[in-house]
Parts: structure tokens; C-alpha cells; sequence
């Protein structure tokens, strides 16, 4: 009577080769328990040492390279995208700027210096360009910029009035020259 034969699976086959090698079971042990061939033993540990170098390569994604060579191409298609629009923007600013006339040693509305911090605000959140730049490009200090953000939505009266309209302050009577 012929024995059927036991086909193994690679897992219970290394299962097998470790009893061996870490439990330090006899090999005439295995090869009896399971109706190995002493020869069939040795065939799986000769091919278990030949294969084990793939067990510590690092595998490769497919089309590394090509991935690469894209994530390059994006890079410099954002990078090129970023500079043409930081010149727009600039453009757009200047254009603004004539608009909202200057903006440096002179007194502005309140409904002008809510525009620009909207502007700011708009933009910088839509280009993802920082505040400071836009800060740069309207040609006004940051300190000025961030108190206007402070007093969004409020009427200019941080300074305790208005500008003076012919040479007098709005609300006042004109003092008399005479008395003391």
C-alpha cells in the first residue's frame, strides 16, 4: 500500500526548519513525527539559507523613479505657479493702492482702512501668501496694519476726534480773541 503524500505550505514549512534551529529538536525527531525523509529536511533548510537574503531586501515600489521624476515636475509647476502669482498679487496691490490713494503720513477712513484689512484677510487666505507681504507691498508698517485690524469695524475715534477742517476741529467754536 503506496503512503499519500503530505504537501506542505511554506509557513509550516519554516515552522518545521525553527523547531530545529531555535528549539534545538533532533532532526531524526522531526523527520519521524511528521514521515519526513531525512534528505526531504535538508532540501527545505538548503533552500530556507539560499531565499533568506530576500527576507532583509527592501522592497521597491513599482515606478519609484517615475513617481519621483513626477513629484519633481509638480514641484517645480507649484513653484513656478507661487511666483506668477506673488506677481499678480503685487500688480493687484499697486492697483489697489491708486484706488485707496496713500496710505503713508496721512489720516484714512475707517470704511478705506476696513477694505485693505478685508483685502489683506481675502487674499492672503486665497493665495496663501502671508500677511507681511501684502503688509510690504501696500508700503504701510506692520504696526499700522494691525492696529487698523484691532479697530475693524469701528469708527475713527481712537485719537479722541476728527481731523481738523479748515484749521479747526469739527464740533468747536471758535475761540473768542478778546476775553481772557
Amino acid at each position: 500500500m503506496k503512503k499519500s503524500r503530505k504537501h506542505y505550505s511554506p509557513a509550516e514549512k519554516v515552522a518545521v526548519l525553527r523547531r530545529h534551529l531555535l528549539e534545538n529538536e533532533p532532526i531524526s525527531k522531526l523527520c519521524d513525527e511528521l514521515g519526513l525523509q531525512p534528505t526531504v529536511f535538508y532540501r527545505w533548510q538548503k533552500e530556507f539559507f539560499e531565499n533568506g537574503a530576500a527576507a532583509f531586501e527592501q522592497k521597491e515600489r513599482p515606478n519609484h523613479s517615475a513617481d519621483q521624476e513626477r513629484i519633481g515636475y509638480l514641484g517645480k509647476k507649484i513653484q513656478t505657479k507661487d511666483e506668477v502669482l506673488a506677481e499678480l498679487m503685487a500688480e493687484h496691490v499697486a492697483l489697489k493702492k491708486y484706488a485707496w490713494g496713500t496710505l503713508t503720513g496721512v489720516w484714512v477712513p475707517h470704511d478705506t482702512r476696513d477694505q485693505i484689512v478685508d483685502f489683506v484677510r481675502r487674499w492672503s487666505e486665497k493665495t496663501e501668501i502671508g500677511t507681511g507681504r501684502f503688509i510690504e507691498w501696500l508700503d504701510i508698517t506692520a504696526s499700522k496694519f494691525y492696529d487698523w485690524r484691532e479697530r475693524y469695524g469701528k469708527v475713527n475715534e481712537h485719537n479722541g476726534g476728527f481731523p481738523e477742517i479748515s484749521g479747526w476741529r469739527r464740533g468747536r467754536s471758535r475761540p473768542s480773541l478778546g476775553s481772557t
